[in-house]
Formats: C-alpha cells, sequence, structure tokens
C-alpha cells in the first residue's frame, strides 16, 4: 500500500459538475473495478425484490478505501444506482481527492481515522515532499 501511496500521480476527474484532482493510482484502480462490482451489486439488488428501502454501503481499509471511496464518488456522479441510497464507509483512507471534490463527496463518504495513523493525515503535498 505504502509503495502505491507514494507512487500518486494527479489525475483531473470531474465529478458532479466539478473538476478536480485525484489519486491517478487509486482513479484507475477504482475504474478498473466498478463494473464488475457493479454487476455484484445489480445482482444482490435483484435478490431483494423490491422489498425495503434500498441501500449500497461500500467499505475498505486504507489504499482499498480511497478505491472504496473513489467507486462511491463515480458511481454516484454517474447516477450508477438512481433508486438506491449509495454510501462509504472508508477506514484509513488515503487523501484520493484534492480538498474542494472531498468536501463535495462528504456526504457520501465517513472516514474513520485511529489515533495516529499517518496514511489517513498525508497529503498530495506531503507525498510530493516525501518522493522528493
Amino acid at each position: 500500500d505504502a509503495l502505491v501511496d507514494l507512487a500518486y500521480k494527479p489525475e483531473d476527474i470531474r465529478l458532479g459538475g466539478q473538476r478536480g484532482i485525484a489519486h491517478g493510482g487509486m482513479l484507475r484502480a477504482a475504474k478498473r473495478l466498478q463494473d464488475s462490482l457493479a454487476a455484484c451489486v445489480d445482482r444482490g439488488l435483484a435478490r431483494l425484490n423490491g422489498h425495503g428501502p434500498k441501500r449500497v454501503v461500500i467499505c475498505g481499509h486504507s489504499l482499498g478505501a480511497g478505491v472504496a471511496a473513489l467507486v462511491t464518488a463515480l458511481w454516484r456522479d454517474a447516477a450508477r444506482f438512481p433508486d438506491v441510497g449509495v454510501e462509504c464507509f472508508a477506514f484509513a483512507c488515503p487523501q484520493v481527492l484534492d480538498m474542494e471534490l472531498a468536501s463535495a463527496e462528504a456526504a457520501c463518504t465517513t472516514t474513520v481515522v485511529l489515533e495516529d495513523d499517518i496514511v489517513p493525515r498525508a497529503s498530495f503535498a506531503t507525498i510530493q515532499d516525501l518522493r522528493n
């Protein structure tokens, strides 16, 4: 995980009509996984047969939390599940979006940080400093 995080390369992204920057490696992973994960969610939702409110919760830890947060953002932006609440619980999530996009996505992603864990506290600027 640390090597992937340190290999950060910013990538432009547009979410909710707003342009910003994402962690390139984790964004590529999220884009690669989103269709196969959506197919699993579609099968699960079909088994509910319309009973009760529908909600999808995506979870991840560390690098997986970053990818989960980005999959959530991509699905919500594309209205992939229009009648379903989609949210993310991200444990020790690294920074995957710039501050403006992260603020815009905050309503659908809950991040849990334990004590002095450095991964969620590292910013894009910190990573750049470590690389140099």
